[in-house]
């Protein structure tokens, strides 16, 4: 089976970010292994500014929402590695929400 050069490359490409995404997911969930609480260190400081700030009264339901958002990304058995690995392709698919916020 020989490959024309456009789709060699192609499949080279695919591997490659198959590989990147692969290595963050695990990144992250070796975060979720060795944290203390069951969270990453970037979900637990949004979670100390929102709670450390004092919302006017439109804020609070927003506040709320994504204290919610946060808690739904929280380990619950972060010492087993299966759980550590589904929170951290969680955070993954969830990652542009969080820098949105």
């Amino acid at each position: 089976m020989v490959l024309d050069p456009l789709s060699a490359f192609s499949l080279a490409c695919n591997l490659l970010q198959l590989v990147e995404v692969g290595s963050k997911v695990l990144s992250k969930a070796a975060e979720y292994h060795n944290s203390t609480h069951g969270v990453l260190s970037e979900q637990q400081d949004l979670q100390n500014v929102l709670q450390s700030t004092l919302p006017p009264l439109d804020q609070a339901q927003l506040c709320e929402n994504f204290n919610q958002f946060l808690d739904t990304l929280k380990s619950r058995d972060r010492h087993t590695s299966l759980d550590a690995f589904r929170m951290g392709i969680k955070a993954m698919w969830h990652r542009e929400r969080i820098e949105g916020m």
